[in-house]
């Protein structure tokens, strides 16, 4: 379990706030992926303004209040995810680093990824980029 009490969900769900956008060639599919997979290797990192980029406006709110709800004193998207970072266990780092995604659904501007073994995440389209749209509910 990781240190404080904090599930590997919540620092999960700060990470998801600050998603990555897609970058670099490929499809939309591939850039959705690479968005969600990058934000959760940003959050293992403690890598809070490459992770909140990942982010929409509004998924960078969420990760504050988020934050805020787990105790964490934060006025920014990049506090929350560095204080989060810091509170992550080695494991926990090692499971958001190794995280994979199973399935991509494009509909439009808005994409659905699941992370293998758990949830999906709803990103939007921002330019030819991809950013994490909404938290998961459960994370």
């Amino acid at each position: 379990m990781p240190a404080h009490g904090w599930s590997a969900s919540v620092v999960v769900a700060i990470a998801f706030a600050a998603v990555l956008a897609g970058c670099g060639g490929g499809t939309d599919t591939e850039k959705a992926g690479n968005a969600v997979e990058s934000y959760l290797a940003a959050i293992a990192q403690g890598e809070g303004t490459t992770a909140c980029d990942l982010l929409s406006p509004t998924a960078q709110r969420e990760a504050v209040t988020a934050a805020r709800g787990a105790g964490v004193t934060a006025t920014t998207c990049e506090q929350a995810v560095k204080a989060m970072s810091a509170r992550l266990e080695t494991r926990d780092r090692s499971l958001l680093r190794l995280a994979t995604i199973s399935d991509v659904t494009i509909d439009g501007d808005t994409a659905e990824a699941r992370v293998e073994g758990g949830d999906a995440v709803t990103l939007e389209k921002s330019g030819d980029a991809w950013k994490i749209s909404k938290l998961p509910a459960s994370f």
